[in-house]
């Protein structure tokens, strides 16, 4: 357990996380002083209830970062940090090399994706752009198809931005709907999809039969 809370210390990614380490009574008598003064680290007895390791926990992360900040703060937070994201993602080019490889970010990206709303979501679709999987395009592309109006256009610029750095890697539903947006009447959407299928650089055969399909 030592080793472990030493080990985490050392990494740059979690040096400034709260550890609760997990222990029996006689190795929390042996070893509880030497933690006395080390505010995001605390040593719990084996045994603890639920509700318990619950109240440890919230008591070591108000010691290590404080009380829980307000809504309005959390997106203010947020913000800031997504911009720091990004601004990491442009100097490295997400291929990662440094401290934190903003393709890292993903997973908790994608679902924020799908959770957020209003700037905040925008912002992580700015981020999600920079990164080079195919799983980041397709979250984009799939909230493009589950958004409307002014927003669906915003998100239609960010998946351009990622096609025009990493290519096509989205699906063919995808595609098939593209062909679709094409044509809509409302038509900055038009103009907005029409140019992701030339960022996306589509070959003909991928695109004729499915036109072809369309007028029949």
């Amino acid at each position: 357990t030592l080793e472990a809370i030493e080990e985490a210390r050392n990494m740059a990614r979690l040096r400034a996380t709260p550890v609760l380490a997990v222990m029996a009574a006689p190795a929390m008598t042996q070893f509880g002083g030497r933690f006395e003064l080390d505010r995001q680290t605390a040593l719990v007895r084996e045994g603890l209830n639920d509700e318990q390791l619950t109240a440890s926990i919230e008591h070591l992360v108000a010691n290590a970062s404080g009380e829980p900040i307000t809504a309005d703060e959390a997106e203010e937070y947020s913000l800031r940090a997504l911009d720091t994201l990004a601004e990491l993602a442009i100097s490295s080019g997400a291929t990662g090399g440094g401290v934190f490889d903003v393709a890292d970010a993903a997973p908790p990206l994608i679902a924020a994706l799908g959770d957020s709303a209003g700037e905040v979501r925008l912002r992580v679709a700015d981020v999600l752009s920079f990164i080079s999987q195919q799983r980041a395009q397709v979250a984009l592309m799939d909230a493009v198809m589950d958004s409307s109006g002014a927003e669906r256009l915003e998100l239609l610029s960010r998946v351009i931005a990622s096609a025009k750095r990493y290519g096509n890697l989205l699906q063919q539903r995808h595609i098939t709907w593209l062909l679709t947006a094409a044509t809509s009447p409302d038509n900055d959407e038009a103009i907005a999809a029409a140019s992701l299928m030339g960022a996306l650089n589509l070959p003909n055969d991928r695109i004729v039969p499915l036109m072809i399909g369309q007028d029949e």
